[in-house]
């Protein structure tokens, strides 16, 4: 008597990185499971207004997970959240991350799938940005607020930290929100502005 040994599927991670990409993922032959992971782009930081309203740092982006049964060929489409683009001029507020989100699934295990990773607010003169929300996935997590001039980090498993404050004391940084959705770092030099937000990131993970 033969035994017939059924199939085996090798683990497939797929991650998209691009700020602003869009696209539509096509779930492999022989999957079974599809874990989704994202988070938001971060929020840029402020640049201060004189020398007494301080500049702060951009928060983190949300995250959302969710894991659905697939087969191959079930399609979805994502966005990747862009970076808040920091404050160029002195006075101004940085800018808010992009969403990062998953939606519109039209076969099989995608349908009804909505997820997503709000991007963290830019930074805000003398004030507080709000980190990104999420929605739809079975774990939402809010991203992390500025810490004065520091920016918030980005939330989740592959939340990277906020940017340090730029200021007269310390200069070596890293001033730029780390991967993926940390809030860029705020300005509070006469010479220096705040700092980039880090870009969001969306995977698919099938088993």
């Amino acid at each position: 008597m033969s035994i017939i040994k059924a199939d085996s599927f090798t683990p497939v991670t797929r991650q998209y990185t691009t700020g602003g990409a869009t696209g539509t993922e096509t779930a492999p032959s022989g999957a079974t499971s599809c874990r989704i992971r994202i988070v938001g782009g971060g929020g840029g930081g402020s640049w201060r207004a004189g020398s007494s309203t301080s500049g702060r740092g951009g928060a983190g982006g949300g995250y959302s997970e969710k894991t659905v049964t697939v087969a191959g060929g079930d399609a979805i489409n994502y966005t990747v959240g862009s970076s808040g683009t920091e404050a160029l001029s002195s006075g101004t507020n940085g800018s808010a991350g992009g969403n990062s989100s998953v939606s519109g699934g039209a076969t099989g295990g995608f349908v009804g799938t909505s997820m997503t990773a709000n991007g963290g607010g830019g930074g805000i003169v003398g004030g507080n940005a709000s980190g990104g929300t999420a929605s739809g996935g079975t774990t939402n997590t809010t991203g992390g607020g500025p810490s004065a001039g520091d920016g918030g980090a980005g939330a989740g498993p592959y939340g990277g930290a906020g940017g340090l404050g730029y200021n007269s004391i310390e200069f070596t940084g890293p001033f730029v929100g780390s991967n993926y959705g940390g809030g860029g770092g705020g300005g509070n030099d006469a010479s220096g502005g705040g700092r980039a937000g880090a870009g969001g990131i969306v995977e698919f993970y099938y088993t």
